[in-house]
């Protein structure tokens, strides 16, 4: 049902960009789907498995994020016309910003 998903948001001229949430798959099936998103989908996805360990996401070409805080965040600024590097970028500082306070 998530490769389906994706597929028609991909075919969909009106969808910009994809933030995809789910409760962690099993291993198997996280690497299965993110191998069909590095070859099926082109536009920016930003994913999150809650609660998964974030070194499943090396090497797939998605935008990882680990909470839902931030999915809104890279969602909402993504959606504003920034790119994905001035959005690392910015969550960065303001990460370091607040630890140093």
């Amino acid at each position: 049902m998530a490769k389906f998903s994706l597929e028609q948001l991909e075919n969909d001229s009106n969808t910009k960009q994809i933030l995809f949430l789910s409760k962690p798959p099993a291993k198997k099936v996280a690497e299965d789907l993110l191998n069909f998103i590095d070859n099926k989908i082109t536009k920016s996805i930003i994913v999150l498995f809650l609660g998964a360990d974030m070194e499943i996401f090396k090497n797939h070409n998605v935008t990882p994020v680990s909470n839902l805080f931030e999915a809104g965040l890279y969602s909402a600024l993504l959606s504003q016309g920034q790119n994905i590097e001035e959005i690392k970028n910015f969550v960065k500082q303001r990460l370091n910003k607040v630890e140093n306070e």
